[in-house]
This record gives structure tokens, C-alpha cells and sequence, in this order.
């Protein structure tokens, strides 16, 4: 039986759970199922952003707008796992990731209004730094983290997040 390592599908909490919920099944044929879908929706995500980044053809707005078109695509399309909690875990590590990814996307729209493009070259997403002072993507991840085990500790649940 494989193990997989805990950051095996990324660093969120939902990519922490679905590594060990795995774990726990130890179904070969399911990680792979599980690997193949983020990867096939990764790269597409990748694809995109790049051809964003690459071409002067696409604003930040366009770029927005493709995003919350795919955050769409993600929920209601049949990420078809045999398992509901898997597909569920997918579909929020999917949608975080695209989330991630419109933030930037808002932030290099901020920028661009506040500041003239040189020799009319577009701003890069992926070169969007946060400001001083702001949190960062593991920042606010642990922040979350530390909310979700406030709540079940007030509602006296188990803790099966992590």
C-alpha cells in the first residue's frame, strides 16, 4: 500500500484531508483517479494564466471573468470520483486555487489602474507581489485553519479537518 505524503495535493486543508482520507482507503485506482483530475484541472488553470501572462490579448478583466466561468465549470461539472467525499475535497481544492488565482488577477487590475503600463506592456499576474504589510497565501491559510478549530471546539465536534 502507498502512502501519501500530507502535502501530496497541496497545503490547503481540503488537499491535507484528501491525502489522508487516501491514505485511509489505500486504493490505488482512486489516487490515481484523484491525481489525474487535479492534474488535468491544473494545467488548464496553468494554461490559461499563461496565455494571460504571454499575450496582450487578454485583460486582467477577461481574465477574471474565464475564472469565475471556471469556478463554475468546477462545481457544477461532474469531477466524476466514485467516492462524494473525494469529489467534494477536489472540488474545494480546485476552487481555492481559482480563487487564488482571481485575487491576483484583482490586484493586478488595482495596479494597473494606479500605475501606467511602460511602453504599454501589460502588469503579470504572477509577478503581483503582496504589499508590505499584507498576509500572505500561508498566512491566511493557517488563519483558517485556526477558525475551523475554534468552531469545532465551541460546537464540541470532532476534529477531522487535519
Amino acid at each position: 500500500m502507498l502512502t501519501l505524503d500530507p502535502h501530496t495535493y497541496g497545503n490547503s486543508p481540503a488537499a491535507m484531508y484528501l491525502t489522508l482520507y487516501l491514505n485511509e482507503q489505500g486504493s490505488e485506482s482512486l489516487n490515481r483517479k484523484v491525481g489525474r483530475k487535479l492534474e488535468t484541472w491544473r494545467q488548464t488553470i496553468k494554461d490559461v494564466a499563461m496565455s494571460h501572462m504571454h499575450t496582450d490579448e487578454m485583460s486582467p478583466a477577461t481574465f477574471g471573468k474565464l475564472l469565475i466561468m471556471m469556478t463554475a465549470a468546477v462545481r457544477e461539472s461532474a469531477l466524476v470520483l466514485p467516492d462524494k467525499l473525494c469529489q467534494e475535497l477536489v472540488t474545494n481544492i480546485l476552487v481555492g486555487e481559482l480563487k487564488t488565482w482571481k485575487t491576483r488577477c484583482i490586484n493586478t487590475s488595482r495596479l494597473q489602474r494606479r500605475v501606467k503600463p511602460v511602453h504599454g506592456e501589460p502588469t503579470p499576474i504572477m509577478r503581483v507581489m503582496p504589499r508590505a504589510g499584507e498576509e500572505t497565501d500561508e498566512e491566511r491559510i493557517e488563519k483558517l485553519r485556526e477558525r475551523s478549530r475554534r468552531y469545532l471546539e465551541r460546537h464540541g465536534k470532532k476534529n477531522t479537518l487535519y
